[in-house]
């Protein structure tokens, strides 16, 4: 089994799941900077950081590599033009029957909805807008399954490429 984390930083996921899984597993990390990654020495024989702009074409070496894909935390990382290429990128890594794991928050609903509540959304979407980000497609993708069209407009998916959504 091999897994690759996409914007590892510090590798610090990588590290607690070496703890949990075979040394046989296979676990990469990548970033667009080594600046965080520990000396190589002081990781486990089958963790590896290495660099890569994820947003960039995925390296032929890294296409059908991997059974699972994660990733965290990238809902600010992205524009709203970048998601569909992202996640066509991100699909390329996978081998047959592989899975995209994206943690994220939920930056569009909130528990409580009062008028105070409202208005502050409104005005975080409206900044959001003008930055350039649209957090719909988070909270539809990872919360909710439904077609992805939108946001990928020719449609680049592997058709075997299914979205499975958990709200913990």
């Amino acid at each position: 089994m091999s897994v690759a984390d996409i914007g590892t930083g510090t590798g610090l996921w990588l590290l607690d799941l070496a703890r949990e899984v075979p040394s046989s597993v296979t676990l990469h990390g990548y970033d667009i900077s080594d600046k965080q990654f520990p000396p190589s020495q002081m990781l486990p024989q089958n963790v590896s950081l290495k660099q890569l702009d994820s947003l960039g074409d995925v390296p032929t070496e890294l296409q059908g590599r991997y059974d699972v894909v994660h990733l965290r935390m990238w809902a600010n990382n992205l524009s709203s033009k970048e998601v569909g290429s992202f996640i066509c990128n991100l699909s390329k890594m996978l081998k047959p029957g592989g899975y995209i794991q994206w943690e994220d928050v939920d930056l569009c609903n909130h528990g409580i909805r009062t008028k105070q509540v409202e208005e502050f959304d409104q005005q975080m979407k409206e900044l959001f807008k003008l930055a350039g980000r649209d957090y719909r497609y988070l909270r539809i993708s990872m919360f909710f399954s439904v077609d992805l069209d939108s946001y990928i407009p020719t449609r680049q998916l592997d058709s075997n490429l299914a979205l499975f959504a958990s709200k913990t």
